[in-house]
């Protein structure tokens, strides 16, 4: 069931794959939208509609002044801060920002040039005299320098980590409340400072209840801090997962590179989480890192696009790709330049990678279209929106945009995942297709295969039929030839004697019936039952040995089966059984015969004694045409025949019948012995 329900929810990913842009792109407006100060205001509105208990500060009284302290003293009065509402102080409207190169350095030559820049807010007295704490809120700053916020004359937060590559992306979120109940703030005062000519600015702050801000904090900071690195790791995770299967398929280089993908953006997002510890990584390499796996990026998200096109890029699009990325790592190569200057660098590089991928995706498009292959057509239409998201950003980036929007690239890295999940998913329901078709093929050829062996099983058994019914007419000719063919022939000589020839024609007469019936009796089944086999025998001689006067005594044991006893074989004990009884009848001179059956020793042993004169060494060596029939007979069944004589001028015919045909025949006991040996299973 579980394997059942993987596969359908694969397939329902497949039919709805095509929706995958518009949830993005839905998803990336939704961020925008939370992030903005518009879905602030909208949310305060909806929520709280008392406009007293939350104020959104858009105008300030700003200063830049060109002797500020190097370091944000900790009172505001040690800086040398000309007192609110003099003419050192000038109205600014709020979001304020300054583009980069906006502001002259006083020596081009000095790479510390360092602007501050000094905001004072009002704090309105009915926020003042609320019951509930009162609560900063600053949805973004952005500047390669330092911040601090001052309540009054006293400084209570400055920002943390490496100057450069600090918590930008950060809102701040403070509770203006002292710990020892002194009075709340009547004056909040922020400093900037930015190093060079990188720029900097603010968004409009807001002022309020705890309750009613705090939880706006919360939702920036997860949706610019906390959702990209969550995105990062989740793709680090599907990396990880396709490094397992490009362990196993070395040769589908595809999985590699979007392990590479997948650790590249968990790089990039780190400066989104930000501030940078100094002691856990120099800045200069967290900036060569931060730029460089942007471009990397580029080129290996492009490079996934045209592999899921089932084509490779031109050359000349490889080697400007690959051109790019080297120029842009040695470029921003540490030692070169100092940190800051890597941020100016950023923006450079950033544009270079944005005309690649101007040049680059009109001819992913093309090649996406030709190919049919729904994953690649999806994500060449995302990386063609991805261009006015990285537009965006970067004219966020150069403060050309309110900087209370979010950087919207950070959400878009998602639809990568989101394709490439799809993708090995269709591989997935593709290959589960391709074993059920082969297994319906193999299935069908399998039958196939099965339906000829059976037809030639069924020849070759009607073939086999064949041979043994004329084998087994032949046996039947062969013996009648020999035994009924022979006493008919007899029995036609004395006949021509006339009258004198009455009791020998009928003797004649009678061993040809019992010719006849023996062969009759030996194409009926006898399942291997040697007992059956001799009753049957000792039925068809009863009345001929009631005729010559003998007396018959029978002892037959248990006897266990010989499986592999045929007709012919059945045929040859009864002939070899005949045979001796009537050399008895014949020659013997008998009044008693007795028939001893016992199995010993994995051997069954037929006995036949008889009462009369006996037989003389000489012709049990030599014999006529009956003892060479019994030798022979005795030789296809793999078996000896001898003759002992008895201990009161008994003969006694010997039949033993081996259990194992690979038995040597034990030696001959004082005087002529022959053993018959019957195995239990042919050779």
């Amino acid at each position: 069931m579980t394997g059942l329900s993987g596969v359908a929810a694969l397939s329902a990913l497949r039919r709805l794959a095509p929706r995958i842009g518009l949830w993005t792109a839905l998803l990336m407006t939704a961020c925008w939208f939370l992030t903005d100060g518009w879905g602030d205001a909208w949310a305060a509105s909806a929520a709280h509609p008392r406009p007293h208990r939350v104020v959104e500060v858009d105008a300030a009284q700003a200063r830049t002044p060109e002797d500020a302290p190097l370091i944000p003293p900790a009172r505001l009065s040690a800086s040398g801060m000309p007192p609110w509402g003099t003419a050192a102080w000038s109205p600014r409207t709020l979001p304020d920002a300054r583009t980069p190169g906006s502001t002259a350095a006083a020596d081009d030559d000095d790479d510390e040039t360092r602007h501050t820049t000094w905001y004072r807010i009002a704090v309105d007295p009915a926020l003042r005299d609320m019951d509930e704490p009162l609560f900063f809120y600053l949805p973004r700053w952005q500047t390669v320098g330092v911040v601090s916020l001052y309540a009054d004359d006293q400084l209570i937060w400055v920002s943390e980590g490496d100057p450069v590559w600090n918590g930008f992306n950060r809102p701040l979120g403070l509770v203006l409340d002292a710990l020892d109940g002194s009075p709340r703030p009547a004056v909040l005062t922020l400093r900037m400072d930015t190093l060079g000519e990188h720029g900097g600015g603010i968004t409009a702050p807001w002022l309020g209840a705890r309750a009613d801000l705090r939880w706006r904090h919360a939702v920036r900071s997860f949706l610019q801090n906390s959702l990209p690195l969550g995105i990062g790791l989740g793709m680090l995770g599907l990396g990880l997962y396709a490094l397992a299967i490009w362990g196993a398929r070395r040769r589908d280089t595809l999985y590699l590179l979007f392990v590479m993908v997948s650790v590249l953006y968990t790089v990039r997002c780190l400066h989104y989480w930000g501030p940078l510890d100094p002691a856990i990584m120099r800045s200069d390499w967290f900036g060569w890192l931060t730029i460089n796996s942007l471009s990397w990026l580029v080129m290996l998200g492009l490079t996934i696009n045209f592999r899921l096109c089932g084509a490779r890029p031109r050359v000349w699009l490889e080697r400007v790709l690959a051109a790019s990325v080297l120029g842009t790592s040695l470029l921003t190569l540490p030692g070169w330049r100092a940190p800051e200057d890597l941020a100016a660098l950023a923006f450079a590089c950033y544009l270079l990678m944005l005309a690649c991928a101007l040049i680059a995706i009109p001819i992913l498009l093309l090649a996406s279209w030709r190919s049919g292959r729904a994953p690649a057509r999806t994500l060449a239409v995302l990386n063609l929106l991805a261009l006015p998201l990285a537009v965006h950003d970067l004219m966020l980036q150069r403060y050309l945009l309110p900087l209370d929007q979010p950087y919207l690239m950070a959400y878009w890295q998602i639809s990568v995942a989101i394709v490439f999940g799809w993708a090995m998913a269709r591989r997935y329901i593709d290959s589960i297709d391709g074993l059920e078709r082969s297994g319906e093929k193999l299935a069908l050829s399998l039958a196939e295969r099965e339906s000829e062996l059976r037809q030639s099983y069924e020849q070759l058994r009607a073939v086999e039929q064949r041979e043994l019914l004329t084998q087994e007419r032949a046996r039947i000719m062969r013996d009648m030839h020999d035994g009924l063919g022979g006493t008919l022939h007899d029995a036609l000589r004395l006949s021509q004697q006339g009258a004198d020839a009455g009791p020998g024609l009928q003797q004649a007469l009678r061993e040809c019936l019992d010719e006849l019936r023996l062969a009759i009796d030996s194409l009926d089944p006898v399942e291997a039952d040697l007992a059956l086999l001799l009753g049957t025998l000792r039925y068809r001689l009863d009345t001929r040995l009631k005729h010559a006067g003998i007396t018959l005594q029978w002892q037959v044991d248990t006897l266990p089966p010989l499986g592999w006893m045929s007709a012919s074989h059945a045929f040859h004990i009864l002939r070899i059984l005949q045979e001796a009884i009537t050399n008895i009848i014949k020659h013997a001179q008998a009044s008693t015969i007795r028939v001893d059956a016992t199995a010993d020793e994995g051997r069954v042993t037929v006995s036949v004694h008889d009462n009369g004169i006996g037989m003389t060494p000489g012709r049990a060596r030599t014999g006529g045409r009956g003892l060479a029939n019994i030798r022979n007979r005795a030789e296809a069944l793999q078996a000896t025949v001898q003759w002992l004589p008895g201990q009161a001028d008994h003969d006694r015919a010997r039949m033993e019948a081996a259990a194992s045909p690979s038995t040597e025949p034990e030696q001959p006991r004082r005087g002529t012995t022959f053993v018959l040996q019957l195995p239990q299973s042919p050779d």
